[in-house]
C-alpha cells in the first residue's frame, strides 16, 4: 500500500529537569527550568494542575526560553513536562515530570463556644481543598483525642461542630486542607480551648434558706 504521511521527529534526548518534589507556598509562583537542547527552536510545556480533568491552567504552552513560571493557585500537586521543537517541526521526546507541591494551611481558625463541651470550629477556605481534617489534641501531652473529616467538594465547608462532648480539660484544635489528588496541606496554627462544665443554678425560694 501507499506510505502514510510522514512525521518529523528528532532522536535527541529529552530535556532534563529536577524530578524531586519541591514545596512551594500557596498563591506563589514557582519557576521550573530544564537543560538546553542543542538546535531546539522552541519548547512545548505541559502543566497538569491538581484539579480534575483539563482546566485552563493545564494545557500545552510554547516558550522560547528554558524556564517557565507556574502559578500555585490551588493546594495540591502540579506536574510539568517539556519537550523541544526543532527545525522543520521535528518534535523531541517529553521529559520526565517536574513535581511541584503547593502547600497552604487554613487561616483564621477560631472557636464558637456557645456549647461549651461541643464547640464549633471555624476557618478560612483553602483554594483547591476538597476536604478538611480536623484534629483535637490534649494541650499537655499533644495526644490526639478526637478527629473528624469534613468534605468540601461542591460547596466550600469552613466549620465543624464537635459531635462528642469534650471532658473537662485543656485542648488544642487544628485543621488541614486535603487536595483533590489527596495531597495534604500543613496543619493550621493551633487554637487553645478550655472545656469546662457550665455552672448549675439552684432555685431557692425566699425565706427557706
Amino acid at each position: 500500500g501507499e506510505w502514510s504521511v510522514s512525521y518529523a521527529f528528532n532522536s535527541q534526548l529529552a530535556p532534563v529537569m529536577a524530578t524531586e518534589p519541591s514545596l512551594h507556598s500557596l498563591r506563589s509562583r514557582a519557576t521550573v527550568t530544564w537543560s538546553f537542547q542543542e538546535e531546539a527552536q522552541t519548547y512545548q510545556v505541559w502543566i497538569d494542575d491538581p484539579a480534575p480533568g483539563v482546566t485552563p491552567s493545564s494545557s500545552i504552552v510554547s516558550v522560547n526560553s528554558k524556564s517557565i513560571s507556574v502559578d500555585m493557585a490551588m493546594v495540591g500537586r502540579y506536574r510539568v513536562w517539556v519537550r523541544a521543537i526543532f527545525a522543520g517541526g521535528a518534535v523531541g521526546a517529553w521529559s520526565a515530570p517536574a513535581v511541584l507541591i503547593a502547600d497552604g494551611a487554613p487561616g483564621g481558625l477560631n472557636v464558637n463556644s456557645a456549647d461549651v463541651t461541643r464547640p464549633e470550629l471555624r476557618w478560612q477556605s483553602v483554594p483547591g481543598a476538597t476536604r478538611y481534617d480536623v484534629r483535637v489534641t490534649l494541650k499537655e501531652t499533644n495526644a490526639v483525642v478526637m478527629t473528624a473529616v469534613k468534605n468540601s467538594t461542591s460547596t466550600p465547608v469552613t466549620s465543624h461542630k464537635l459531635v462528642d462532648a469534650l471532658p473537662i480539660g485543656n485542648y488544642q484544635f487544628s485543621v488541614r486542607a486535603i487536595a483533590f489528588d489527596g495531597t495534604a496541606g500543613s496543619w493550621s496554627s493551633s487554637q487553645n480551648y478550655n472545656s469546662t462544665l457550665a455552672p448549675v443554678l439552684k432555685t431557692v425560694q425566699p425565706g427557706l434558706e
